[in-house]
């Protein structure tokens, strides 16, 4: 089952993309999400000198990531 849900993901602006931010997140307000979606590309060692981070729906299950 897919699931749509609004997510912060860093995009290289090419096609690739990496979600930082999970369902729970979604009700946060925009500097609240982005400021989750930094923590998390820090703790996970996304280097965030090229591409942005945006915010937009992200789709996970069959179909989706």
């Amino acid at each position: 089952m897919q699931t749509t849900y609004r997510a912060a993901y860093w995009t290289d602006g090419e096609g690739a993309e990496v979600v930082l931010t999970a369902p729970e997140h979604a009700d946060l307000s925009d500097d609240e999400l982005l400021a989750e979606a930094q923590a998390e590309a820090e703790r996970a060692g996304v280097d965030l000198t090229t591409g942005r981070i945006e915010i937009g729906d992200w789709t996970t299950g069959p179909g989706g990531i």
